[in-house]
Order: C-alpha cells, then sequence, then structure tokens
C-alpha cells in the first residue's frame, strides 16, 4: 500500500521512461529532475527529497493529509511522518525501501515551467494519479505543488 504514496518514486530509473511532449533542453533537464526525486522518494533520502522542493511549495495528497500542506514546516513535519511509515511498513533495513512502478507519464514544458503527470501502478484495479508542476528557479527546476489521487476502478474496468 506503501507503494501507493507518492509514486513519481515508481521505478522511473532512467530520464527517458516518460514520455515528452517537446524535445528540448528544458525537457531533458525535467525528466532527470523527476528521475533524481522518484531515486530519492524510493530511498526515502530525505535530504535529496527535501531539496526538490520549492520555498513556498504546496501538496495536495489526500490519502496522508486531509488538507493542503503548505509552508516549509509544515512540509518537513507532513513527509517526514511519511517517511518514518514506509520505512517501518517496508521492513526494510536499507534503501531502496520503496519500487514505485509509473506508467502513462508526460511532461508538458510551459516556458519556465513545466506540468509532469503519470499513472503510478498499485495492486488490483487502483491506480494512483499524480500530477507534479515544476518551475526553474535560478537554473534549477523545483517542485512548486504536488498533487495526488487514487481511483479503484474495478472489476470491469478495462
Amino acid at each position: 500500500m506503501l507503494t501507493l504514496l507518492l509514486c513519481p518514486c515508481l521505478g522511473l530509473t532512467a530520464p527517458n521512461q516518460l514520455k515528452a511532449t517537446a524535445s528540448n533542453q528544458d525537457e531533458e533537464e525535467v525528466r532527470n529532475f523527476i528521475a533524481f526525486f522518484v531515486r530519492a522518494f524510493e530511498d526515502l533520502d530525505w535530504t535529496k527529497f527535501r531539496s526538490c522542493f520549492a520555498e513556498a511549495a504546496t501538496i495536495f495528497y489526500p490519502e496522508f493529509f486531509s488538507r493542503r500542506v503548505e509552508g516549509n514546516s509544515n512540509i518537513d513535519s507532513a513527509w517526514q511522518q511519511v517517511f518514518q511509515n514506509i520505512k517501518i511498513q517496508s521492513g526494510k533495513s536499507r534503501a531502496p525501501y520503496m519500487d514505485l512502478n509509473i506508467t502513462d507519464a508526460q511532461v508538458q514544458i510551459l516556458q519556465d515551467a513545466a506540468v509532469v503527470t503519470f499513472h503510478v501502478k498499485h495492486a488490483g484495479t487502483a491506480v494512483g494519479r499524480r500530477t507534479l508542476v515544476v518551475q526553474k528557479r535560478s537554473r534549477r527546476w523545483k517542485i512548486v505543488h504536488l498533487h495526488a489521487s487514487n481511483v479503484d476502478f474495478g472489476p470491469e474496468a478495462k
């Protein structure tokens, strides 16, 4: 159930696993950034993971947080609790603690920002939907908003 989490970390081991809408340097940078973020999340590497978020980032993640999370101290305390839970639930003593499996990924470049969307493959008929809005700040990409939701299409879904 932990793999349902943010799940951008879902097996994204190579930047070219993201299908992009345009071919340019920014797109490649975004794909590399997302791969870095996913690996940091799978490994529960707090320093690398946290470095991916902008100062004024916001998060909607109803599975873990009942309200929008905003502000550095709120983001830190919320994610640190999630990290602890993942580590415990994984039963592993070292990284990687998760093997996130993303599908149908897409990058849309919008000047100095990008929207990254993908699905997280879950067991059975459930799927996670993820959206990351990233912005280039001082020549580095940062997450300014993360939105996560899950849906179960049921056994009759194709």
